[in-house]
C-alpha cells in the first residue's frame, strides 16, 4: 500500500479482510505505530508488527498479541516524527541516500530480508514490485524486471538483469542457487542500468552486498534440524587482530534428503547438499584509505532437479501443411512437436512426447541388425513407432518417472580486492579488481561441462 512506500516498511494483509475497505486520510510527520492507528480507526483491523519493518494487518482480537509486538508498537510511538530511517545504497558506484537515488530501487537490510523470509535470490521476486522468477530447463533461470529477462535455453547465454556481488558483475553466478550468507544489504535497481553496469543490465541489477570486517569482535552461530534430513547452519566470526587490521569468516551449509519420488529407480530425487564460505580482511591504517580482500567459494554435489515437473499435452503432428493434406500418422510423428500448447489443468497435460519424430527414435528405426528367412533384416524398433504411447505421467506433481537420478555438481569462486583513497574530501579514487570462475556439470544437461573465467579491472 501506500502507507508502506512511504514509510518504506512491509505491509501484508488477506484481500478479504481489506476488499472494500477505506482508511482514514492522515498527512504530517508521524511515529509509525501513530500513523497506522489513525489510518485503521473504524476499520476494525490491527497493525501487527513482526520486526521494525515489517507489519501484518489483522482483525482486532484475532493476532498473535504478543508482548513483542506491543512493546514493538510503542517503541515506534516514541521515536521522533519521522518516516524512516535513511538508507545508504551504493546504486550509482557511490554512497548516497536511497531518497536521492533518481533510480528505482528497492534495498533491503538483512533485518528486512530476515523478517520477510527471503534466504536466497529467487525468493527476492517476494518483495520487489515488477519481478518474476522461474527456474528453466538445464542450469539456466529467468529473473525478470518489467517483463524483460533471459528466456534462453542455453547456460552459456547472457542475463538481461545484471547480477552483481559487492559491485562486480558476475556473468556465471550461483545467486539464485544459494542462500544468503552474512548479507549486509542486497539492491535491486530496475530500468535499463547499462551505463553503470555494462551492457548486460537491459532489465536492471540486483547486487549483493556481504558484510565486511569491522574493529569491534562479533559472532553469530544459528543451526536448525527438520524432517527429510534437513540440516541447515551458519556461522560468523569477526576479529579484529589490530585497531586498523580486521578478518571476518563466514560459512554455512544446507542437507536435505529429496522430497520427490522416482517411481522408475524407486529412489528419493531433489535433494540438497551445499555448502557457502566467505574470509574477507580489511585494512584502515588512515582515514584516507581503506582496503579489503574477500574470497567466497560455492560448492553443491546433490540430485537437485534442474527444473519442476514438466507436463506434455502430446502433439499427434499437423494435418495440413500449405494446401497438401497428410493423412499418414507416420508423417504427422515426423513433423510433430513433441507437445503443444494447453491448459495445464487438463488431465491431457499429463501425457508424454509424440517420439515418432525424436532423432534418436528415427536414427534406431533406421539401423538394423541380423537376418531373419522369414523377415529379412531385423530392427531394434520398427520405424514410426513412438516407444511413449499409452503412457501417462502421475498426477502428483513430487513424482516422476525415469531411468537414471538428476546429478548437480557446481563449485563457485570469487576473488576481490577493493582500494578507497580520498584524494580530497570531495574525491575519491577506487580500485576494484575481481576474478571469478564457475564450473558446473549436471547429468540432466546432457553431461555438459562448464568451467568460466573471469578477470576485471574496474577504477574510477
Amino acid at each position: 500500500m501506500e502507507f508502506g512506500r512511504q514509510a518504506r516498511i512491509s505491509v501484508a494483509a488477506d484481500q478479504s479482510l481489506t476488499s472494500g475497505l477505506r482508511g482514514r486520510a492522515v498527512s504530517g510527520d508521524l511515529p509509525i505505530g501513530e500513523a497506522l492507528s489513525q489510518l485503521l480507526a473504524g476499520t476494525d483491523l490491527s497493525a501487527e508488527f513482526s520486526g521494525p519493518n515489517a507489519v501484518r494487518l489483522v482483525r482486532i482480537g484475532q493476532g498473535d498479541a504478543g508482548g513483542n509486538d506491543l512493546q514493538i508498537e510503542q517503541d515506534l510511538n516514541v521515536q521522533q516524527p519521522t518516516t524512516v530511517a535513511d538508507i545508504v545504497v551504493t546504486a550509482q558506484k557511490r554512497r548516497e541516500s536511497i531518497q536521492d537515488v533518481p533510480i528505482a530501487v528497492s534495498a533491503f537490510s538483512a533485518e528486512s530480508l530476515d523478517a520477510m523470509k527471503i534466504e536466497g535470490g529467487s525468493e527476492l521476486f517476494r518483495a520487489v514490485p515488477n519481478v518474476t522468477f522461474s527456474k528453466g530447463n538445464f542450469s539456466m533461470y529467468n529473473f525478470s524486471i518489467r517483463g524483460i529477462g533471459t528466456k534462453a535455453v542455453s547456460a552459456s547465454s547472457d542475463p538481461a538483469v545484471a547480477v552483481s556481488f559487492n559491485n562486480t558483475p558476475l556473468i556465471r553466478n550461483r545467486l539464485f542457487e544459494q542462500e544468503y550468507l552474512d548479507v549486509n544489504r542486497v539492491e535491486v535497481l530496475r530500468g535499463p542500468q547499462g551505463t553503470l553496469y555494462g551492457r548486460n543490465a537491459t532489465a536492471g541489477v540486483v547486487n549483493m552486498f556481504p558484510n565486511l570486517p569491522g574493529p569491534d569482535f562479533d559472532a553469530m552461530l544459528k543451526a536448525e534440524a527438520g524432517n527429510y534430513g534437513s540440516i541447515r547452519s551458519q556461522m560468523m566470526v569477526n576479529i579484529p587482530l589490530t585497531d586498523s587490521f580486521w578478518i571476518r569468516a563466514a560459512a554455512g551449509l544446507t542437507k536435505r534428503d529429496g522430497f520427490d519420488y522416482n517411481t522408475f529407480n524407486e529412489t528419493r530425487v531433489n535433494g540438497r547438499d551445499l555448502h557457502s564460505i566467505r574470509l574477507s580482511a580489511a585494512w584502515e591504517p588512515t582515514e584516507y584509505f581503506r582496503a579489503n580482500l574477500i574470497w567466497e567459494h560455492f560448492g553443491e554435489d546433490d540430485n537437485r532437479s534442474r527444473t519442476g515437473k514438466q507436463l506434455c499435452t502430446t502433439d499427434p503432428g499437423p494435418t495440413q501443411v500449405g494446401n497438401y493434406t497428410i493423412t499418414s500418422p507416420y508423417l504427422r510423428g515426423i513433423l510433430s512437436q513433441g507437445c503443444q500448447p494447453g491448459s495445464l489443468f487438463a488431465d491431457a497435460a499429463y501425457g508424454t512426447p509424440n517420439g515418432v519424430g525424436m532423432a534418436q527414435i528415427w536414427a534406431a528405426g533406421s539401423a538394423s541388425y541380423g537376418n531373419s528367412r522369414s523377415a529379412g533384416l531385423v530392427s531394434a524398433i520398427t520405424t514410426g513407432t513412438n516407444p511413449y504411447a499409452g503412457v501417462v505421467q502421475s498426477k502428483n506433481l513430487r513424482e516422476i518417472a525415469t531411468s537414471y537420478d538428476p546429478q548437480f555438481q557446481a563449485n563457485n569462486d570469487v576473488y576481490q580486492l577493493n582500494l578507497e583513497y580520498d584524494v580530497t574530501p570531495h574525491m575519491t579514487f577506487v580500485s576494484q579488481t575481481s576474478y571469478a570462475k564457475d564450473y558446473f556439470w549436471s547429468t540432466q544437461d546432457y553431461m555438459r561441462y562448464v568451467s568460466n573465467e573471469i578477470f576485471r579491472l574496474r577504477t574510477h
